[in-house]
């Protein structure tokens, strides 16, 4: 699903996804987004673990954006309201 994600398609639905990835149809990628059980705790941490195994390398550079954090007043730089879907509303 991710790879299909990051292909360069006009459209992206089940359908172009699925056939994208060479399948016959739409039906396992619509069963991941529809009823697929997903342990979030052990996600998040085999991520953790692939990301720390990618940044091992003393040449790699980390850049954290907090464009999606919520701002602590509305003087400062990039405080404006804007939607951001890490805090799921206009902040």
């Amino acid at each position: 699903m991710c790879e299909a994600m990051l292909m360069e398609l006009d459209t992206r639905n089940c359908w172009t996804l699925a056939e994208a990835l060479g399948h016959a149809g739409p039906h396992r990628l619509q069963h991941f987004l529809s009823r697929a059980v997903v342990d979030h705790d052990r996600a998040r941490d085999r991520i953790a673990v692939w990301t720390a195994g990618e940044l091992a390398d003393k040449n790699a550079v980390l850049i954290v954006d907090e464009t999606g954090d919520a701002k602590s007043s509305t003087d400062c730089v990039a405080a404006a309201r804007q939607y951001s879907g890490v805090l799921g509303a206009c902040v």
